[in-house]
């Protein structure tokens, strides 16, 4: 039987590198199961990113997946595996038969977030693939409840583990935890809780094999979260290692004591809960009890009180602390309850070797390839709720429930539908997150909670938005301001217009909160309550439906938008932290680049509910603005201090009007303006004093 195995997973891999360095469970699975099947007689061939490393290693074929499609043409596929990477389907890459192999939790679609993705996967799995694969019974309840798909287009296989790795008999070292996984699934909860451990045993080790790059995640992103979590280990008796080989990771195993793994969600990194842990596994094969959360797919292979200890709370409570405290210490006390759970451990995990596991896919894929009648949908098992989005507003909020609301509620009335709304949470405490989940049936909505909130972070907020963005367009709305039904199309219609453009529209500023008629639109809003509205502060220097412009100190954030295209490397810069001057630092940017600035405001305006400011935004607001000339060498606003041309009324002083045969001292006319100069009247209005015949000043 001639079997691909094709993923796009982004680390670069083959055969080979399971004996060199440490991988994830999705690829060292690929491989051992791809040589037990090479083992049965089969024609094995794996493509996946292996570049210039493409070899022929223990019966396996390691192939660039760029040539899958020569190889497919040249020939006969029986059948072809989609590992981690159901979208490959969709290329209809020729074989007799294809598989999904599923190893994701698919959390962000749990709550009808992504509908229109979740609808292509569901087509990819119920459609496309002859059957899915999943690793566990809790993940088979997921695919069939999210995806629709239906059970009898399931089976259910596990992982596995090379047993030999652990026949090895190392004396255990009765005080060494060992933590296996990547940082952001529970070390840091073991980083804090590890000296209340050590109080009890004072020469307690704890040993971590942990970094991002066994999933080959090198970037910024993963760099910060790393030293994040690694920061908490400058602690006695914390010894903090880089990921190694399986081979060499068993024999770490096998010399310790307790594998402890307080697992929980990572929501920046899309994981949710485990949908079977491959690690949990290697642990029991390795004989040690297991202290665990009792989460996603982890009770199926931790029997509580039985292979080791299952907690229910939320790792992040005193409460679950606490029990992972008595739980760990009880078993580093007690050997015989530690023997029994050791016992069972090992008992288990060899129902987990590989090659008991690839006698049941090969028998799969037989039955498959002989099956006459196809479990296959004839159409989507899963109907989208929205449309694939083009544009993508991104709205940062800490602790605007009511405001939020009105923010939501205004965007269900938007003439424009193809659009999400991604909201990034700064560490709200207050029921923003519940307002946003109300409103999941009527907007396409993604939401974030990017961690406790440390202060004003309006820039790192919307950085981290844009992460998730997917629209061709980005809009910045804030979590305050009530826009009108046309506000998304005017947008878009812009930057059909121009290119190379931001562009801010008309914002009213509230005076002071008002209850009465909050949340009604922008059109009914502002005619009644005129009184209690400020214009745009950009107003009087007449830039609103005009041609765009080059001063980009004008730049607001609170109502912007972008093509995606144009984003700039990391965003808005987010070392500016409290109120000010990150999007007057980003106008200057975009300024250096070319780029230019259009204001509009005819049948867009929007209105800006009031609130109260920090008592410190002078002082923020000035740190920021010291924190933007420093990064510039900036000596004024922008250097030069440029000016603006203004077509707008002057008033003329210390001249006879008789002689210049006018009725009025206030002329029409155009003249030029410093950023900074304050301007009075409505609209552009300066007093000019003239002395001799000459300007003498401008006011």
């Amino acid at each position: 039987m001639k079997i691909v195995f094709l993923t796009r997973v982004t680390r670069e891999f083959t055969g080979k590198t399971l004996l060199k360095e440490g991988l994830g469970g999705t690829h060292s699975s690929l491989i051992l199961l791809a040589e037990e099947l090479a083992k049965l007689k089969h024609d094995v061939h794996i493509f996946c990113n292996c570049k210039n490393e493409e070899c022929l290693f223990n019966g396996v074929n390691y192939i660039d997946l760029n040539k899958i499609v020569r190889f497919s043409k040249e020939n006969e596929i029986d059948v072809l595996i989609a590992v981690a990477s159901e979208s490959i389907l969709k290329a209809k890459i020729k074989a007799k038969k294809s598989i999904a192999w599923l190893h994701n939790d698919y959390n962000p679609y749990w709550n009808n977030e992504l509908s229109d993705i979740a609808s292509q996967i569901s087509s990819y799995m119920g459609v496309l693939a002859d059957k899915v694969i999943t690793t566990s019974r809790w993940q088979t309840e997921i695919v069939k409840n999210i995806f629709k798909i239906p059970e009898n287009h399931i089976k259910k296989i596990s992982l596995g583990i090379n047993l030999d790795f652990f026949s090895n008999q190392i004396e255990k070292n009765k005080k060494r935890l060992i933590y296996t996984s990547v940082p952001d699934r529970g070390l840091d909860i073991l980083l804090k809780v590890f000296p209340k451990l050590r109080n009890e045993i004072s020469d307690l080790e704890l040993h971590a094999f942990s970094s991002f790059k066994t999933w080959g995640k090198t970037g910024k992103k993963y760099t910060e979260i790393e030293n994040e979590i690694f920061s908490l280990a400058d602690q006695e008796g914390i010894f903090l290692h880089e990921p190694i080989p399986i081979n060499q990771l068993a024999q770490e195993l096998l010399k310790s004591y307790l594998w402890i793994y307080p697992n929980h969600s990572s929501p920046e990194n899309y994981f949710h809960s485990e949908t079977f842990c491959l690690s949990a596994l290697e642990a029991m094969a390795a004989g040690l009890p297991i202290v665990t959360s009792n989460r996603g797919a982890l009770s199926e292979l931790v029997i509580n009180e039985k292979t080791g200890i299952l907690i229910d709370e939320d790792p992040y409570t005193k409460e679950y602390q606490d029990k992972f405290i008595s739980e760990t210490l009880k078993l580093l006390k007690d050997e015989n309850l530690w023997q029994k759970y050791s016992s069972f451990a090992i008992a288990k995990a060899k129902n987990y070797s590989w090659s008991k596991i690839a006698l049941e896919w090969d028998k799969f894929l037989k039955d498959l390839l002989s099956e006459t009648v196809s479990t296959k949908s004839l159409e989507t098992p899963l109907k989208s709720s929205f449309p694939t989005p083009k544009v993508s507003i991104i709205t940062p909020v800490y602790n605007r429930a009511k405001n939020i609301f009105h923010v939501l509620n205004a965007l269900t009335e938007q003439t424009f539908k193809e659009f999400e709304i991604v909201i990034s949470d700064d560490g709200s405490t207050d029921n923003t997150k519940e307002v946003v989940d109300s409103f999941r049936n009527k907007l396409n909505i993604r939401y974030s909670y990017i961690g406790e909130n440390k202060g004003f972070r309006a820039a790192r907020a919307r950085n981290k938005g844009l992460e998730k963005a997917r629209g061709q367009i980005i809009i910045f709305l804030d979590s305050d301001v009530i826009v009108s039904p046309e506000y998304i199309e005017h947008h878009v219609n812009a930057h059909k217009k121009y290119d190379k453009i931001l562009v801010n529209s008309f914002v009213y500023r509230m005076k002071e909160y008002r209850e009465d008629d909050l949340g009604l639109l922008p059109k009914e809003y502002i005619e009644k309550h005129k009184d209690n509205l400020n214009d745009d502060i950009k107003y009087p220097f007449n830039i609103f439906d005009q041609e765009p412009i080059y001063q980009g100190y004008f730049l607001d954030s609170n109502s912007l938008s972008i093509k995606a295209e144009h984003i700039l490397k990391n965003g808005f810069d987010d070392t500016f932290v409290g109120w000010g001057h990150e999007d007057t630092e980003l106008g200057y940017r975009y300024t250096s680049k070319g780029f230019k600035f259009l204001f509009i405001k005819e049948n867009c305006e929007s209105y800006h509910i009031y609130h109260g400011v920090s008592p410190t935004k002078d002082e923020e607001t000035a740190i920021n603005w010291k924190r933007l000339t420093k990064k510039y060498k900036l000596k004024s606003w922008y250097n030069p201090l440029p000016k603006i041309q203004v077509e707008g009324l002057v008033k003329l002083e210390n001249v006879e009007i008789e002689k210049l045969n006018l009725f009025s001292d206030i002329v029409s006319s155009s003249f030029s303006i410093n950023v900074r100069d304050k301007m009075t009247g409505y609209p552009p209005f300066k007093t000019i004093i003239v002395e001799n015949g000459f300007v003498k000043k401008i006011e």
